[in-house]
């Protein structure tokens, strides 16, 4: 396990909190599926990179400037998944959970223990030369609400993505929640929850994110 850097030599860096080193390695999924299974799988491999990286003696060594910095200092490893082509489409299929993604640390304060969440988390880019959909959502944990409310009444999380807050995805964070007939979503909603759905006309060139029967007219 290697990283392409040379900071052997003293490095001066003043009031950083953090200084991170991401050794990136590049993943092209042929189908274009990006899911959990895989994911699990990169994982795998990342493991294996960062505890060799560890004891990759020349490595350590090509580190030793930013080392000195022991308390701040993180090498973490990094994965970037692309489309196998220059104009290819990825597909995040389904709900990605990525906190069970940590791995051994250099810094003595963020250890890897049979505690949860410790250890250094990883780096995670995803590029589409053509189009990226998203089927699922992709986080660092999830979790119900810490406390259960009454019957008939839930929390929705909304998601802001910059913009007005009307029109941004509505998460549900537990079951028993029923949608009233008659809810509509806006165009491009991204749901957290399976829901039936009534019969209805799909317009020319839409991509669904799972098998459906379908009645041509």
């Amino acid at each position: 396990a290697n990283v392409a850097i040379d900071a052997s030599g003293p490095v001066t860096i003043a009031g950083a909190r953090s200084i991170a080193v991401n050794g990136f390695r590049t993943y092209r999924p042929a189908d274009g599926i990006v899911n959990q299974a895989l994911m699990n799988t990169i994982h795998g491999s990342s493991t294996s990179f960062i505890a060799a990286a560890l004891q990759n003696a020349d490595l350590q060594g090509r580190l030793a400037g930013l080392r000195v910095y022991a308390d701040a200092f993180h090498l973490r490893p990094g994965v970037e998944i692309t489309s196998a082509t220059p104009d290819g489409d990825l597909t995040i299929a389904g709900d990605i959970d990525l906190s069970r993604y940590r791995y051994d640390s250099i810094n003595p304060s963020t250890l890897k223990t049979g505690v949860y969440g410790s250890g250094e988390p990883g780096r995670l880019v995803i590029r589409a030369g053509g189009n990226l959909n998203i089927f699922g959502n992709v986080s660092d944990g999830f979790a119900a609400a810490p406390q259960p409310l009454g019957t008939g009444a839930q929390v929705a999380r909304m998601l802001f993505s910059g913009g007005q807050p009307s029109g941004n995805d509505v998460v549900i964070p537990r079951d028993g929640v029923v949608l009233a007939d008659g809810t509509v979503f806006p165009r491009f909603s991204v749901l957290n929850y399976d829901l039936p759905v009534r019969s209805f006309t799909l317009g020319a060139n839409n991509v669904l994110p799972s098998d459906a029967p379908c009645r041509l007219r």
